[in-house]
């Protein structure tokens, strides 16, 4: 069966090394793009929600995702995009809340 390169988009989440015996101490919102190999949707989820899970995240919302092939890819994501055409797993993870910048 031939694999297809996804992105995966969730929301939320936190990383294992900001929850103390108190419960998560405070920390930013957070985004994810999630860019593998897969044979379809269904399945992108569920790898890229293990492979941050190895990577201490846990409680992401997966909000999206889909097929993507090169003609969609802009210069910020096109590293992410080539690991995963190479069969790698590659995740761009960033805040989405804070203070804003001017």
């Amino acid at each position: 069966m031939s694999k297809d390169v996804y992105v995966v988009v969730g929301e939320g989440g936190v990383h294992e090394s900001l929850v103390g015996e108190a419960g998560p101490k405070d920390q930013p919102d957070y985004g994810f793009q999630v860019f593998l190999q897969a044979s379809d949707l269904d399945e992108a989820v569920d790898l890229a929600a293990a492979y941050l899970e190895t990577e201490g995240w846990q409680g992401i919302d997966w909000q999206k995702g889909g097929l993507v092939d090169e003609s969609m890819i802009d210069e910020d994501v096109e590293e992410a995009f080539d690991r995963a055409v190479s069969g790698e797993v590659a995740a761009i993870i960033y805040a989405t809340s804070g203070t804003e910048v001017d």
